[in-house]
């Protein structure tokens, strides 16, 4: 199954927990945060989760 390189960082630090966030910080930064249904808010991009459910995340680079 094809995964993001944002999903597959998720994955492999929570599992597939869905209480916890997950900050990555490299050459580049985001705040991911899981959610059982689509959630739109300014600034930040909702993104599709393998196995189900969603993923709203707040990158510092677009």
């Amino acid at each position: 199954m094809p995964i993001g390189d944002n999903q597959a960082s998720i994955m492999g630090v929570a599992g597939l927990a869905r209480d916890v966030a997950v900050v990555n910080l490299g050459t580049g930064g985001q705040i991911s945060i899981p959610q059982p249904e689509p959630v739109w808010v300014d600034g930040f991009e909702t993104r599709p989760m393998p196995l189900g459910g969603y993923v709203l995340v707040g990158a510092s680079l677009h």
